[in-house]
């Protein structure tokens, strides 16, 4: 699995993956939405508006 996350999109700090399986930002608390997999959570959060 790919667990290589994007930092933050707020504030920039890193993201980390809790223990529930979503992305989040321990700096601002910005999440990723919950997902079935803890893949859709990174994908979620990695993916950036171009």
């Amino acid at each position: 699995m790919d667990t290589d996350l994007k930092p933050c999109p707020c504030c920039g700090a890193p993201a980390e993956l809790n223990e529930w399986g979503y992305v989040i930002c321990p700096e601002c608390g910005l999440s990723s939405a919950i997902k079935e997999t803890v893949e859709e959570s990174i994908a979620a959060w990695n993916r950036r508006a171009e």
